[in-house]
C-alpha cells in the first residue's frame, strides 16, 4: 500500500540502471555530445546557475567579507 507507493520510483531507478548497463559503452560516450548540443537547441541562450555563480560568485564573496 504505502510502501508500495514510496517504492516506486526506486523500481524505476532500477529499471533505468539496467537498461543503461544494456547499452555500449561507445553508444554512451556519444550520448554526452548529443545531450549537449540539444541542450543548445532547446536552450539558447540560458546562462544558468553555475555561469551566475561563476559571474557575481567572487563579487558578492568580497562584498559579504567587507560587511564583517
Amino acid at each position: 500500500m504505502e510502501i508500495e507507493r514510496v517504492l516506486r520510483p526506486v523500481t524505476w531507478l532500477e529499471q533505468a540502471y539496467a537498461q543503461w548497463k544494456a547499452i555500449s559503452p561507445i553508444v554512451k560516450f556519444g550520448a554526452i555530445p548529443l545531450g549537449f548540443l540539444l541542450k543548445k537547441k532547446v536552450f539558447p541562450k540560458s546562462g544558468g546557475l553555475i555561469s551566475g555563480l561563476f559571474r557575481w560568485g567572487p563579487t558578492a564573496f568580497s562584498l559579504f567579507k567587507s560587511m564583517r
